[in-house]
């Protein structure tokens, strides 16, 4: 039997288990204090869009149109070939704007945080959102 496979991680279970004040007391700290309940932190208003209008935020993220957007969206669920140059440069540039990690989360189909201050500008009119404390201060998209 592989000893990294059976003997160290008994081994660090064990005095895991043996070695923490915690579980001499029962669970509890010695020194008398009593743990408090973690409070969820309020987190900013977030809205997730779709469709449309993910389209046009998107656009404003990166600089292309959203018709193009649209177009990458489409060849991408696909897992189609471009058939022009000029779509394969738009889809470099759309790529590069996102930068690797959204752009691969995205084509994915899980939803990405926009962070410019024009696409969040533009999210709280979509949402109907005037200028005070319930505008949105993040917004994703999702395919």
């Amino acid at each position: 039997m592989n000893v990294r496979n059976f003997i160290v991680p008994s081994a660090v279970l064990a005095a895991t288990l043996l070695s923490g004040p915690a579980f001499a007391a029962g669970g509890e700290p010695q020194d008398g204090t009593t743990l408090k309940p973690i409070r969820a932190v309020a987190q900013p208003p977030q809205k997730v869009f779709r469709g449309h209008q993910a389209d046009q935020l998107l656009a404003l993220e990166t600089g292309v149109r959203p018709r193009d957007v649209r177009m990458i969206e489409t060849t991408v669920a696909h897992d189609a070939q471009y058939e022009l140059g000029w779509q394969k440069r738009t889809e470099r540039r759309f790529a590069e704007a996102l930068g690797p990690e959204r752009y691969n989360a995205w084509s994915s189909g899980h939803s990405i945080q926009l962070y410019s201050p024009a696409v969040i500008e533009e999210a709280n009119r979509m949402a109907g959102r005037s200028s005070g404390r319930d505008t949105l201060d993040r917004v994703a998209v999702n395919p």
